[in-house]
C-alpha cells in the first residue's frame, strides 16, 4: 500500500505484509499484518471488509469492521498508546468525570477549508502543503459543540481542525485564575499547531490563561482512532476532551507500473494500481516521477478508472537502465474542501524485477522453506502448480520434493519441502520457471527468465531437547530454568528464543511463566544451556520441588525475521526435576523422657538407603549444633520424618532453626537423585509455646544456708541466656525457667514472620510498646496429701530495666524459683510436692496463658540434685 506526506524516506514493515509511506522526494514502505493492506501480527491476515483490512494475532486471522481507509502510514492509536514524548510526565487516567467535562469544555469546532492563495500571503498559514486564512470560518463541526457524549464527526489525515474552549469552564474546572497558564496535551497523534510556527506541530502547548474563550489547531499527520487532548493546570489537575477521528481518505497504492507500450524501446506510461477505488470525492490533480532523485513533472492529466491510475509520459525521459528505487508522487484532490493529498507509490519497470527477493530457513532435521516476494500482486492461480513457479540453483524440483505452497500475503509465497538443496553463504539463487506467467503481469521481457536472485538462507534453531527446573539456594521455590540444546547455541541465535515454562502460584494455580530474549543468557561453561533466572509478577508456590506427571512441557518459541515478516516456530521440550528436596515443617513435640520433632519435606525422599541418623543440623542463637537423634522413624510415603530425642540430650527449642546436612555414609535424596543440604536452608522449628518453661524435679535444701534464709517464699531471677535447665539443676534449686526475648511476638501480632534464624523482623517489633507489655506469674504449692503450702502472684513490666528496658528483644531468661518455704516462711520439710505454674503474657487486647503442672521433691541434703523417681 502506498501512503506519503510532503518531505522524506522511510522504510518498515511488520509481520506479514508489504505497503509504502515516505514523504515528498523519497521512497519508503510501511505496512504491518498479513498482506497488503492488512494489519495482523505473525502470519497472514484476510479482512472482509471494505478495505480489503484485518486485524489478527499468530497465524490467519480476518476482521469484519469497516475501514474507511487503507494507508499504509496510519497508526492504530489504543487506549494506551499515549503518542507522547518520553521525558513528558505520564497523564492521569482518564475518567469518566473528567471526559464529561471535556465535552462542555469545547464549545465549539470546525474544519478550516484551504483557500487559493500562495504560500506566504498576509494573513494566511501554510500547514501540509495547504494555506488556510484563520479568519475565515471553516465547516463546523456539531459533534464539538458542548454536547456530554455526543457523536465526535471525524475528518481526513492533514485537516485542520479550530476547537474553542470555553473561558469560563477553563478557569472553573482547572481552579486558575486569568494569567496562570494552562497545559495543553495531544494524545493519541493528536498534533497541536502553533499558529507563529505552523510547520512544526507538536504534542505539547503552553497558554496562558486571560478568561476569555480560547482557540487552538488540531490536526494530525495519520490515523487516529479516539484520540484525546489532556487541559492541566500547573498542579495536574486535568480535564479530558477526546472523540478526535483522523481517517485517511488516500486508498493504498499497491504498485506504480512504468512501461513501453509502442515497442520503441522507451518508456510511454505509467500505471498505478490501488488497493481500493479512490472516493468518488477525491480525484487525481498532479502526478510527478522521482528518478535518481530527480523530480520529473508529468505534464498530462492522469486519467482514473476505480482503481487504477494511468498518465502518457511520453514527454519526460529516463535513463537507459531503469532505477530500482524510482517511484511516482500523486496529488490528490478533495473537490468538497479543496484538501491536497500527496502519496508515494513504488514504480516498476514492468517486464522487470518481477521477483523482489528470497529468503530461506533450512532445517538439518526437517522441511525447508523458501520464501520469495514479488513486486506484483499474485492470485492462488498462479502458484497452484508449486512445481512449475520458479528454479532453484537453476535446477526443477524433483517430483514430491515440494510438500506445499502457501501464500500468506498478495505478493509473498512461501514454498516447504524436505532438503531443497540449499548451500547456504549466499551460494544459492532462484530464478523463475521457464515461461510461467501471472494473472497481473502476462508479458514479461526474456531478460527477467534469466534474472538470478540470491537466497539469503537463515539456519533454523535445533529443538531444545530438554528443560532442567532448579532451586538454587533451596528455599524450596523455583528460581531457574535451563534449557539445553543438542548444538551450541549463539548470541544471535538466543535473540531468537521465547520461552514459556508451566508451573504453579501460591495459589496452586497452574500459571505459564514467560521468558524472552533479553532475560536469557547462555551459560558460559557450555553453550548448549541456556540459562533463565525465573522472574514473575504472580509469587511461585513454596515448598514445592517435585514435579508432576500431569504437568505439560515446556514450549520454545523460535522467531525468525524474513524480509521484513516475523515467522514463529514452536517445539515443546520434556522437563526434568533438578530440585533437590527441602524442609517445608519441623515440629517439635516434649514428652515423658524422650521428645519428637516431625520434619515435613517437599517431596518424597529416598529413605530406602539411609542408613545412618547425621542428616539434620539446628541453630540455637548463634550456634550451629549437629542433631543425633537416639533414632529416625521415616514414613512410608518417605514424606516426613520422625526424629526421636532424648531429653537433655540435645537442648532444642521451638524458634530454632533445622537444616538438613550431608551424613558420613550419604545425603537425602529424592527418587530423581537431587541431594538435600548442599547448600542449607534453615527452617523455623515451631512448638507451642509454654514447652519453653521448663521445671526442675528435685530440688536440695539447706535451711543452715543464710542467703536462702533471707529470701521471701517465691523470688525471679535475671539469667544470661546461656542459662539451661541442666545449669539449674546442678544447684539444686527448684523452679520455671523462662525463655523471653521475641518467642512472644508471634502470638501478640497476627502474621508476624520468623526468618530462618529465629530472628523477627525489625520493623516488627518496632510497632510493639513494650510498657504496654506486662508478664505475669502465678504459682501455687501443695503437699503430696494436697494440703495448701503457699501461693503468689509476681508481675513485671516488658520495660523494666531488668530486661535492658525491653523483654522482647532481651538476651537473658527468667528464673522463677521456690526457695521451699511455706505462707509464713518456714521451710517446708522433705518429700513430695505439686505446683502449679501459669504465665500469663498481655498486650492490648492480646493474651498469652501457659499453665505447667509439675511435681517436685524435696530433700534435706547438701548433695546435688536427683531425678525424683530415683
Amino acid at each position: 500500500g502506498n501512503s506519503s506526506s510532503d518531505g522524506g524516506t522511510g522504510t518498515s514493515s511488520s509481520d506479514g505484509g508489504t505497503g509504502n509511506s515516505s514523504s515528498d522526494g523519497g521512497t519508503g514502505s510501511s505496512s504491518s499484518g498479513g498482506g497488503t493492506g492488512s494489519s495482523s501480527s505473525g502470519g497472514a491476515g484476510t479482512g472482509d471488509d471494505l478495505s480489503s483490512s484485518s486485524s489478527s494475532g499468530t497465524g490467519s486471522g480476518s476482521g469484519d469492521d469497516i475501514n474507511f481507509s487503507s494507508s499504509s502510514s496510519k497508526q492504530y492509536v489504543g487506549f494506551d498508546d499515549f503518542d507522547i514524548d518520553d521525558d513528558d510526565d505520564p497523564l492521569p487516567y482518564p475518567s469518566d468525570d473528567k471526559r464529561e467535562k471535556g465535552d462542555t469544555l469545547v464549545i465549539g469546532g470546525s474544519v478550516l477549508n484551504p483557500v487559493d492563495a500562495e504560500p506566504g500571503t498576509p494573513g494566511t498559514i501554510t500547514i501540509g502543503g495547504n494555506v488556510y486564512d484563520t479568519t475565515l470560518p471553516g465547516s463546523s463541526l456539531d459533534g464539538f459543540g458542548g454536547n456530554t457524549g455526543s457523536e465526535k464527526e471525524a475528518v481526513n489525515v492533514g485537516q485542520v481542525i479550530e476547537v474553542t474552549l470555553s473561558g469560563d469552564k477553563l478557569l472553573d474546572y482547572l481552579n486558575i485564575s486569568s494569567g496562570d497558564p494552562i497545559i495543553i496535551t495531544g494524545v493519541g497523534g493528536i498534533q497541536i499547531i502553533d499558529p507563529n510556527n505552523p510547520n512544526d506541530p507538536s504534542t505539547k502547548k503552553t497558554i496562558i490563561s486571560s478568561g476569555n474563550d480560547v482557540k487552538i489547531l488540531i490536526t494530525s499527520d495519520s490515523v487516529v482512532m479516539g484520540g484525546q487532548i489532556y487541559v492541566q493546570n500547573e498542579l495536574g489537575e486535568t480535564v479530558i476532551f477526546d472523540g478526535f477521528n483522523f481517517l485517511d481518505p488516500i486508498p493504498d497504492a499497491l504498485v506504480g507500473f512504468i512501461k513501453d507500450t509502442e515497442g520503441d524501446g522507451k518508456l510511454d506510461m505509467v500505471e498505478v494500481v490501488l488497493n481500493d477505488p479512490l472516493p468518488s470525492k477525491m480525484t487525481v490533480t498532479a502526478m510527478a516521477i522521482v528518478v535518481n532523485g530527480d523530480t520529473l513533472n508529468v505534464t498530462s492529466v492522469p486519467n482514473l478508472n476505480k482503481d487504477r491510475i494511468t498518465v502518457d509520459v511520453t514527454s519526460l525521459n529516463f535513463p537507459d537502465k531503469f532505477p530500482e528505487d524510482a517511484y511516482v508522487i500523486v496529488t490528490y484532490t478533495d473537490t468538497e474542501t479543496n484538501t491536497s493529498y500527496k502519496r508515494n507509490a513504488s514504480l516498476v519497470e514492468v517486464g522487470g524485477h518481477v521477483i523482489k527477493q528470497a529468503n530461506a530457513i533450512r532445517n538439518a532435521s526437517g522441511q525447508d522453506s523458501l520464501f520469495i516476494e514479488f513486486n506484483i500482486d499474485l492470485l492462488p492461480a498462479d502458484v497452484s502448480q508449486a512445481d512449475f513457479i520458479i528454479m532453484l540453483n537453476k535446477n526443477g524440483f524433483d517430483l514430491d520434493q515440494v510438500s506445499s505452497v502457501s501464500m500468506p500475503t498478495k505478493n509473498l509465497i512461501i514454498i516447504t519441502g524436505d532438503s531443497l538443496g540449499l548451500r547456504g553463504a549466499d551460494r544459492d539463487s532462484i530464478s523463475l520457471y521457464p515461461s510461467v506467467s501471472f494473472t497481473n503481469l502476462p508479458y514479461m521481457t526474456s531478460d527477467e527468465y534469466s534474472r538470478q536472485i540470491v537466497v539469503k538462507v537463515t539456519d533454523r534453531l535445533p529443538t531444545a531437547s530438554y528443560v532442567e527446573y532448579y532451586d538454587t539456594d533451596e528455599d524450596g521455590i523455583l528460581d531457574q530454568i535451563v534449557t539445553v540444546f543438542p548444538d551450541s547455541i549463539s548470541e544471535e541465535d538466543k535473540n531468537k528464543l521465547y520461552m514459556s515454562f508451566p508451573w504453579y502460584s501460591f495459589r496452586g494455580m497452574l500459571i505459564q511463566l514467560q521468558a524472552q530474549p533479553a532475560s536469557l543468557e547462555i551459560d558460559p561453561k557450555d553453550p548448549k544451556r541456556v540459562i533463565w533466572n525465573v522472574q514473575s509478577d504472580i509469587k511461585l508456590a513454596t515448598g514445592l520441588t517435585s514435579i508432576s506427571d500431569e504437568m505439560p512441557q515446556a514450549t520454545i518459541y523460535t522467531y525468525y525475521d524474513v524480509m521484513g515478516y516475523t515467522f514463529v516456530a514452536e517445539n515443546t521440550s520434556p522437563i526434568r526435576d533438578k530440585m533437590a528436596p527441602v524442609i517445608t515443617a519441623a515440629n517439635l513435640r516434649y514428652g515423658d523422657g524422650v521428645d519428637t520433632l516431625i520434619v515435613s519435606f517437599s517431596e518424597i525422599v529416598n529413605s530406602s538407603k539411609l542408613s545412618g541418623k547425621d542428616y539434620f543440623s539446628y541453630i540455637h542463637g548463634q550456634d550451629t549444633i549437629n542433631l543425633v537423634p537416639s533414632r529416625i522413624e521415616w514414613s512410608n510415603d518417605g514424606s516426613s520424618a520422625r526424629l526421636v530425642l532424648n531429653t537433655g540430650f540435645n537442648t532444642i527449642l521451638p524458634g530454632d532453626s533445622l537444616m538438613m546436612i550431608s551424613g558420613k555414609d550419604g545425603s537425602i535424596k529424592d527418587n530423581a537423585g537431587n541431594i538435600a543440604g548442599e547448600i542449607p536452608s534453615p527452617v523455623v522449628i515451631t512448638g507451642f509455646l509454654n514447652q519453653l518453661v521448663h521445671s526442675v524435679k528435685m530440688g536440695s535444701l539447706n535451711s543452715e544456708d543464710e542467703t536462702l534464709r533471707e529470701l521471701s517464699s517465691v523470688s525471679l531471677s535475671y539469667l544470661p541466656s546461656s542459662t539451661r535447665k541442666e545449669d539449674l539443676e546442678e544447684k539444686g534449686v527448684l523452679g520455671h525457667l523462662v525463655e523471653l526475648g521475641q518467642r512472644f511476638v508471634p502470638q501478640l501480632i497476627d502474621a508476624a514472620q520468623v526468618d530462618p534464624n529465629g530472628e523477627v523482623n525489625p520493623s516488627i517489633l518496632d510497632s510493639l510498646d513494650p510498657a504496654k507489655v506486662m508478664l505475669s506469674f502465678s504459682v501455687r504449692y501443695f503437699d503430696h496429701v494436697g494440703q495448701y503450702v503457699n501461693d503468689t502472684v509476681i508481675s513485671v513490666a516488658c520495660n523494666s530495666p531488668k530486661f535492658g528496658g525491653n523483654c522482647l528483644n532481651t538476651d537473658q531468661k527468667l528464673f522463677v524459683n521456690w526457695n521451699f518455704k511455706d505462707r509464713s516462711g518456714r521451710f517446708v520439710g522433705a518429700g513430695v510436692y505439686l505446683v502449679q505454674f501459669k504465665l500469663v503474657v498481655r498486650y492490648e487486647n492480646k493474651r498469652i496463658e501457659e499453665e505447667l503442672i509439675d511435681k517436685w521433691g524435696v530433700r534435706r541434703s547438701k548433695k546435688g540434685t536427683v531425678p525424683l523417681n530415683e
